[in-house]
């Protein structure tokens, strides 16, 4: 089926749409996906700390490091 592009503007989100209605693309201005992608940086640096303060607590809780803990199994196995 041969695509029909009809644009929908919203809020400067544009959609590409088939014959259907069903959406298939979006695009959004250069400077929205900027702003969108420097909050998903922000994210993914605010998971790193909470994973390393998680890691830390069960160092402090269990004496050893999840991965330490992984190894110390593995050895035992081998």
């Amino acid at each position: 089926m041969k695509e029909v592009k009809k644009w929908f503007a919203k809020e400067n989100v544009q959609y590409v749409v088939d014959r259907s209605g069903k959406s298939n693309f979006l695009i959004v201005r250069r400077k929205d996906w900027e702003d969108i992608h420097a909050k998903y940086r922000k994210l993914q640096k605010k998971l790193e700390v909470f994973q390393a303060i998680r890691e830390g607590i069960q160092e402090v809780k269990f004496g050893a490091t999840e991965r330490e803990a992984t190894s110390i199994i593995i050895g035992l196995l081998g």
